[in-house]
C-alpha cells in the first residue's frame, strides 16, 4: 500500500483536515495551553497562541511528504469549530515493519497519551 499523506477526509459528523496557521487561536484556547491535556504529550503547554502559530507553519512544511499525517478534527455539530488534533509519525527502518506513533490532542482536560503501532 503507498501512502498518501494528510489529505483531507469527510464524514456525515467529522472533517479531518490538515491544520494550518489559522487554526492557532483554537489550537491555544482548546487544549495547546492546557497542562492537564499537554500532561502526556512530548511538549509543554503554549504559553502563546503565536507558539501555536509558529509550530503549525512548521507542520505545514512537512505536509508534501506522503508519510506525514497531521489532521485538524472538526465535529459538523459545532458549527466546524476544530475539536481535536490527531498525528501519526511513521517511523521508517531498514528491513524492519513500520512503526507509527499515534497521539490525539482533546479540547477541555482530556489527553489520549501516544501509542505505538507496528504493521
Amino acid at each position: 500500500m503507498e501512502n498518501i499523506g494528510t489529505i483531507r477526509l469527510q464524514t456525515k459528523r467529522l472533517l479531518l483536515r490538515p491544520l494550518t496557521t489559522e487554526d492557532a487561536q483554537q489550537m491555544f484556547d482548546h487544549w495547546a495551553s492546557n497542562p492537564k491535556v499537554t500532561k502526556h504529550l512530548s511538549w509543554k503547554p503554549y504559553q502563546t497562541a503565536k507558539g501555536v502559530e509558529n509550530n503549525l507553519s512548521e507542520y505545514q512544511k512537512n505536509y508534501i511528504d506522503p508519510d506525514y499525517f497531521s489532521w485538524g478534527i472538526e465535529e459538523q455539530k459545532l458549527n466546524n469549530s476544530l475539536v481535536l488534533s490527531q498525528r501519526a509519525l511513521l517511523i521508517k527502518q531498514p528491513k524492519q515493519p513500520k512503526l507509527a506513533i499515534v497521539s490525539a490532542k482533546i479540547g477541555g482536560t482530556t489527553a489520549m497519551p501516544a501509542k505505538l503501532c507496528q504493521k
